[in-house]
Protein backbone atom coordinates (compact mmCIF):
# COMPACT_ATOMS: atom_id res chain seq x y z
CA UNK A 1 0.00 0.00 0.00
CA UNK A 2 1.80 3.52 -1.16
CA UNK A 3 0.64 6.75 0.91
CA UNK A 4 -0.25 9.41 -1.65
CA UNK A 5 1.72 12.21 -2.80
CA UNK A 6 2.42 14.99 0.07
CA UNK A 7 2.74 12.13 2.32
CA UNK A 8 5.26 9.41 3.65
CA UNK A 9 4.48 6.08 5.02
CA UNK A 10 5.22 5.82 8.69
CA UNK A 11 3.89 2.72 10.23
CA UNK A 12 3.95 -0.76 9.16
CA UNK A 13 0.04 -1.21 7.55
CA UNK A 14 -1.26 1.61 5.53
CA UNK A 15 -5.04 1.61 5.40
CA UNK A 16 -6.53 3.13 2.08
CA UNK A 17 -10.10 3.31 1.77
CA UNK A 18 -10.68 -0.20 -0.77
CA UNK A 19 -9.21 -2.11 1.22
CA UNK A 20 -5.45 -3.33 1.32
CA UNK A 21 -2.95 -6.08 2.22
CA UNK A 22 0.54 -6.90 2.43
CA UNK A 23 3.53 -8.52 4.28
CA UNK A 24 6.10 -6.24 6.48
CA UNK A 25 9.33 -7.50 8.07
CA UNK A 26 10.22 -5.38 11.97
CA UNK A 27 12.90 -6.04 13.96
CA UNK A 28 12.10 -6.18 17.78
CA UNK A 29 15.17 -6.05 20.30
CA UNK A 30 15.16 -8.59 23.23
CA UNK A 31 11.91 -7.99 25.63
CA UNK A 32 10.50 -5.36 23.48
CA UNK A 33 7.20 -3.98 22.37
CA UNK A 34 6.84 -2.31 19.05
CA UNK A 35 6.12 1.03 18.35
CA UNK A 36 1.63 0.75 18.47
CA UNK A 37 0.13 0.66 14.54
CA UNK A 38 -3.30 2.29 14.14
CA UNK A 39 -5.95 0.36 13.20
CA UNK A 40 -8.89 2.85 12.19
CA UNK A 41 -12.59 3.66 12.92
CA UNK A 42 -14.31 1.98 10.35
CA UNK A 43 -11.89 -0.69 9.11
CA UNK A 44 -13.61 -3.89 8.08
CA UNK A 45 -12.54 -7.37 7.93
CA UNK A 46 -9.03 -6.52 9.36
CA UNK A 47 -6.55 -10.00 9.89
CA UNK A 48 -3.24 -10.29 11.29
CA UNK A 49 -0.47 -12.93 11.33
CA UNK A 50 2.93 -12.65 12.96
CA UNK A 51 5.49 -15.12 13.17
CA UNK A 52 9.15 -14.96 14.32
CA UNK A 53 11.98 -17.27 13.65
CA UNK A 54 13.66 -16.41 16.92
CA UNK A 55 11.21 -17.41 19.42
CA UNK A 56 7.83 -16.52 21.51
CA UNK A 57 6.16 -13.69 20.30
CA UNK A 58 2.59 -12.63 21.14
CA UNK A 59 0.32 -9.07 20.32
CA UNK A 60 -1.33 -6.59 22.06
CA UNK A 61 -4.65 -4.79 20.74
CA UNK A 62 -5.76 -1.95 22.69
CA UNK A 63 -8.46 0.83 22.75
CA UNK A 64 -6.69 3.59 24.02
CA UNK A 65 -9.60 5.76 24.21
CA UNK A 66 -11.04 3.92 26.79
CA UNK A 67 -7.99 2.62 28.04
CA UNK A 68 -9.12 -0.78 27.39
CA UNK A 69 -6.48 -4.22 26.54
CA UNK A 70 -8.74 -5.76 24.42
CA UNK A 71 -6.89 -9.06 23.63
CA UNK A 72 -3.16 -10.19 25.07
CA UNK A 73 -1.36 -12.92 25.58
CA UNK A 74 -1.90 -13.03 29.48
CA UNK A 75 -4.93 -9.91 29.98
CA UNK A 76 -7.52 -8.69 27.74
CA UNK A 77 -10.83 -9.53 27.02
CA UNK A 78 -9.21 -11.78 24.72
CA UNK A 79 -6.64 -13.88 25.79
CA UNK A 80 -4.66 -16.96 25.52
CA UNK A 81 -7.59 -19.16 27.48
CA UNK A 82 -10.34 -16.87 26.30
CA UNK A 83 -9.92 -17.08 22.27
CA UNK A 84 -13.12 -15.58 21.04
CA UNK A 85 -14.73 -12.95 21.93
CA UNK A 86 -17.39 -9.68 21.05
CA UNK A 87 -15.82 -5.60 21.61
CA UNK A 88 -18.04 -2.82 20.50
CA UNK A 89 -19.91 -4.55 18.80
CA UNK A 90 -16.90 -6.33 16.53
CA UNK A 91 -15.97 -10.03 17.28
CA UNK A 92 -12.41 -11.09 18.00
CA UNK A 93 -10.47 -14.14 17.38
CA UNK A 94 -7.13 -14.67 18.43
CA UNK A 95 -5.01 -17.70 17.79
CA UNK A 96 -1.79 -19.59 17.62
CA UNK A 97 -0.51 -21.76 15.57
CA UNK A 98 -0.23 -25.64 16.61
CA UNK A 99 2.92 -26.27 15.01
CA UNK A 100 4.78 -23.43 16.53
CA UNK A 101 1.99 -21.91 19.31
CA UNK A 102 4.78 -19.44 20.74
CA UNK A 103 6.07 -18.39 17.41
CA UNK A 104 3.21 -17.13 15.70
CA UNK A 105 0.36 -15.40 16.37
CA UNK A 106 -2.79 -14.41 14.44
CA UNK A 107 -5.44 -11.78 15.52
CA UNK A 108 -9.13 -12.03 13.54
CA UNK A 109 -11.78 -8.47 13.39
CA UNK A 110 -15.13 -9.89 12.20
CA UNK A 111 -16.84 -6.73 11.35
CA UNK A 112 -15.91 -2.80 11.38
CA UNK A 113 -14.10 -1.31 13.94
CA UNK A 114 -16.08 0.71 16.10
CA UNK A 115 -13.52 2.74 17.51
CA UNK A 116 -9.88 3.31 16.22
CA UNK A 117 -7.51 0.25 18.23
CA UNK A 118 -3.91 -0.02 18.21
CA UNK A 119 -1.96 -2.91 17.64
CA UNK A 120 1.63 -4.26 18.91
CA UNK A 121 4.05 -7.31 18.57
CA UNK A 122 5.97 -8.16 22.07
CA UNK A 123 9.20 -10.11 21.28
CA UNK A 124 9.31 -12.74 24.31
CA UNK A 125 12.48 -13.65 24.05
CA UNK A 126 15.63 -12.65 25.62
CA UNK A 127 17.38 -12.04 22.05
CA UNK A 128 16.47 -10.00 19.29
CA UNK A 129 14.08 -10.59 17.06
CA UNK A 130 13.01 -10.55 13.28
CA UNK A 131 8.66 -10.80 12.82
CA UNK A 132 7.02 -10.91 9.18
CA UNK A 133 3.27 -9.16 9.75
CA UNK A 134 0.68 -10.73 7.09
CA UNK A 135 -2.13 -8.17 7.24
CA UNK A 136 -5.04 -8.05 4.89
CA UNK A 137 -8.34 -5.45 5.41
CA UNK A 138 -10.91 -5.40 3.12
CA UNK A 139 -11.95 -1.63 3.46
CA UNK A 140 -11.93 1.95 5.61
CA UNK A 141 -15.79 3.00 6.14
CA UNK A 142 -14.31 6.12 7.41
CA UNK A 143 -11.82 7.51 5.09
CA UNK A 144 -9.01 9.87 6.44
CA UNK A 145 -6.43 12.03 3.89
CA UNK A 146 -3.56 10.87 4.40
CA UNK A 147 -4.82 7.16 5.17
CA UNK A 148 -3.95 5.78 8.49
CA UNK A 149 -0.51 4.56 8.47
CA UNK A 150 0.87 7.58 6.30
CA UNK A 151 1.67 11.25 7.49
CA UNK A 152 1.78 14.62 6.06
CA UNK A 153 4.93 15.25 4.41
CA UNK A 154 6.38 18.84 6.37
CA UNK A 155 9.81 19.87 4.70
CA UNK A 156 10.52 22.00 7.77
CA UNK A 157 9.91 19.51 10.47
CA UNK A 158 11.68 17.08 8.06
CA UNK A 159 15.03 19.54 7.51
CA UNK A 160 14.67 19.68 11.76
CA UNK A 161 14.77 16.21 12.40
CA UNK A 162 17.78 15.19 9.94
CA UNK A 163 19.67 18.42 11.26
CA UNK A 164 19.13 16.77 15.34
CA UNK A 165 20.19 13.55 14.00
Amino acid sequence: QDCPDGSYRSSEIVFGCGGGYGLQNLSLAPAATSAPMAIPLGAEGFRVSASSSSGPLSLQLRDDANNVLVAAQDHGLVNRTVRAGVYKDVGIIMSKSAVSPEDNVSLYLLGALTSPMELSFCNLENSSARVTIAYTFERVLECSFPPVGCSEYNKAAARWQVEVW
